[in-house]
């Protein structure tokens, strides 16, 4: 199946790295101006593009969500 749809994609987060450019950061969305956010605008196959960015965060961040899930067993189990 062919998808040829076209959206933006609005992506949440920060970067350290970005922060210390002097160059301007993404296009901010108006509704939140204190939360970072990155507007990809017109992208050709939007969802499958979203699906592929999707799974390489995940890939990228899966060691500090397994720290995250284990500090938090920690936590549970100092204040049993």
């Amino acid at each position: 199946k062919v998808s040829n749809d076209m959206g933006d994609i609005v992506l949440f987060g920060s970067d350290a790295s970005e922060k210390k450019k002097d160059r301007k950061t993404g296009v901010k969305v108006a509704s939140d101006p204190q939360e970072e956010k990155w507007v990809l605008k017109r992208i050709s196959n939007s969802f499958e593009t979203f699906e592929r960015i999707t799974g390489h965060l995940q890939d990228i961040h899966q060691d500090w969500r397994k720290v995250g899930r284990n500090l938090g067993r920690k936590i549970q189990q100092v204040k049993q």
